[in-house]
């Protein structure tokens, strides 16, 4: 990533950190619950092609419910990659 990526990708983390709801262990990740908000959408896009760039393990997931409903971010990877998920949205 460039300066000005990674500057981006810590801002969206704090984002995305800011707005978890809740946690659901998956198996070699997590499910990720937000509110129903379109910024939201956009920094969940936005920290997918930045996430992907440095780890291309990782399989994402975005579901936004009917009706109004949450919004679900699942992230995927071997493992061992847990930990990093972890850790990186502070879950």
């Amino acid at each position: 990533m460039t300066p000005a990526e990674r500057e981006n990708y810590e801002g969206l983390k704090e984002r995305l950190r800011a707005g978890i709801q809740e946690v659901q262990a998956l198996p070699g990740g997590y499910a990720l619950r937000f509110e129903p908000e379109a910024s939201l959408i956009l920094a969940i896009a936005k920290f997918i092609t930045l996430e992907s760039q440095c780890c291309p393990f990782y399989a994402f997931h975005l579901e936004v419910e009917a009706n109004g409903g949450p919004i679900w971010f699942c992230i995927t990877g071997p493992d061992e990659a847990t930990s990093f998920i972890k850790d990186a949205l502070g879950i």
